[in-house]
């Protein structure tokens, strides 16, 4: 009996030791396969690399309804490091949307927080801060669709699962990679669009 006890007890322990090596393993497999996808559909580099480096954070927000400052800060050395690389080596001339990015994502959320601080974190703030300047560098306007997909699939999630609140990182991460992986789509459209309007 006592056998059959130790046995019964063992295995618990076993399937709780698994899940953190398990949780990793897929956060790890989400970070490259977003650092993959963004960079397969022209993503400048350090976008996609900044992206990819907040699925982490994203990820701990799901678990904890918190964004780490430790992970947030390690992107925006990336976004610092890769955007002064850039410039100094005269391959980007996308400062500007990098600055207009990240006020344009984050200024809404502030304002949010600013109104109601227990609606809205300001780590989703600081999150928006570097997405938005990520996004921002492919496009300016892929900020506002970034944001608007954010929001709306974590609305449609929290109908889904009738829960009136649920952490908004991974909402924010998600939309910024839909929007930026599929810039080339939003961009041919709008170019479309434009170049139709003024042939008219």
């Amino acid at each position: 009996m006592a056998d059959s006890a130790t046995l019964t007890t063992a295995r618990p322990k076993s399937v709780a030791h698994d899940r953190p090596i398990v949780a990793t393993l897929v956060v790890a497999a989400g970070t490259i396969g977003t650092l993959v996808v963004l960079l397969a559909t022209g993503t400048p580099l350090v976008s996609a690399v900044v992206i990819a480096m907040t699925v982490p954070a994203a990820a701990v927000d799901v678990q904890q309804r918190r964004l780490p400052n430790g992970y947030l800060l390690v992107s925006a050395f990336a976004l610092v490091a890769g955007t002064a690389a850039s410039a100094l080596s005269g391959t980007s001339n996308h400062a500007s949307g990098t600055v207009v990015g990240a006020v344009s994502m984050c200024a809404p959320l502030l304002a949010v927080h600013l109104w109601s601080p227990a609606a809205m974190g300001f780590g989703d703030v600081k999150l928006a801060v570097l997405l938005g300047a990520a996004v921002g560098t492919v496009a300016v306007p892929l900020t506002l669709v970034a944001l608007a997909l954010g929001a709306g699939g974590t609305s449609l999630v929290g109908i889904a699962r009738r829960k009136r609140t649920l952490p908004f990182g991974p909402g924010l991460v998600g939309g910024a990679i839909m929007a930026t992986a599929s810039h080339p789509l939003w961009i041919g459209s709008v170019t479309a669009a434009v170049s139709g309007g003024i042939s008219r």
